[in-house]
């Protein structure tokens, strides 16, 4: 199969993103994006996701990654103050090399102003000689892999039959989008949004979104992993999504946990914390607490307020 023209790329080739805001030394005498720039967003991108998700550690691991080849096609001038969306992809996934693919992407739109990448060969960092990538690393690499789904096909078959019939069987999988670009498609336009202000935040109603700020760490619509705190006939419920439920399921995807009214705060502050402490969201943990705690004291029955002492001129005429 022929490889596709670079210019034709668009977002949805690429599965992981990372946003970069340009500053004002990228510039060059030309107003423009020097294309030295480039390959420093290449190499940012890159490592992101092997340190993200492929467990790689540059400063300790026992291998790193050296470049033997790169690239860059210009398709359209970039400048500062632009803010840029960064995709990768994996063209080619050997034993001990990789070949990225980076598309550059101005903010909003969907043809790239650039496409590169280069190869990287895995070595010993003493030894400097080819090795091996760990098992940890080729696999997150493998996520990226654009022919992953032309694999399960043999040589003889059809391709797109091969490919309609794999999806048929696994409609679980071709659902599944990375939550990088699901944040993508939605951080500017979903029905949850319901305050935009120049200069300050912008908020968003969703379930499973602990701040109510229109964010990725706490989207409760990008993020496979959300906890949702909520308050029901009386109850405080902390929902859990379920990290192997499938895309289509609804009711089943999610655990819930009850706290009654009469169990008290610290059992239900207790329960919050829990979470975090098996791994979940451990990120959200204090942002859980706050919201099970204000929820627990709208449950307490207010205090009677001592009555008013009667002091001065006042007593001594009532008592007189």
């Amino acid at each position: 199969m022929a490889e596709p023209d670079p210019k034709s790329r668009t977002r949805s080739d690429y599965a992981f993103f990372l946003s970069y805001r340009t500053r004002w030394s990228d510039n060059d005498q030309y107003s423009h994006i020097n294309n030295s720039i480039y390959y420093h967003l290449f190499d940012s991108i890159v490592n992101a996701y092997l340190i993200e998700k492929c467990g790689l550690d540059p400063a300790s691991s026992p291998l790193i990654g050296l470049v033997v080849f790169s690239y860059c096609n210009f398709f359209s001038p970039l400048s500062f103050p632009q803010v840029l969306d960064l995709g990768l992809r994996v063209n080619k996934l050997g034993n001990s090399s990789v070949s990225y693919e980076v598309g550059v992407f101005e903010e909003g739109k969907d043809a790239p102003a650039a496409v590169g990448g280069y190869t990287h060969v895995f070595v010993g960092s003493v030894s400097r000689k080819s090795a091996p990538m760990a098992k940890e690393t080729k696999e997150g690499l493998g996520k990226l892999l654009n022919n992953q789904l032309y694999s399960l096909c043999s040589a003889t078959e059809p391709i797109w039959p091969c490919v309609r019939r794999r999806e048929a069987r696994s409609s679980e999988n071709s659902l599944k989008m990375s939550s990088d670009l699901q944040w993508l498609l939605l951080r500017k336009n979903n029905s949850f949004i319901v305050k935009r202000v120049p200069e300050g935040p912008v908020f968003s109603k969703e379930p499973g979104n602990l701040r109510n700020l229109n964010s990725f760490k706490f989207s409760g619509l990008a993020n496979s992993k959300t906890i949702d705190v909520k308050e029901q006939n009386g109850s405080i419920k902390i929902v859990t999504r379920k990290t192997k439920a499938s895309p289509q399921a609804v009711g089943p995807a999610y655990a819930t946990t009850s706290v009654r009214p009469r169990s008290g705060g610290r059992r239900a502050l207790g329960v919050a914390a829990g979470i975090a402490k098996r791994g979940y969201r451990s990120d959200l943990r204090t942002a859980t607490l706050a919201r099970v705690s204000a929820l627990a004291a709208t449950q307490r029955e207010p205090k009677p307020s001592p009555a008013k002492k009667i002091r001065g001129k006042k007593a001594a005429a009532f008592l007189g």
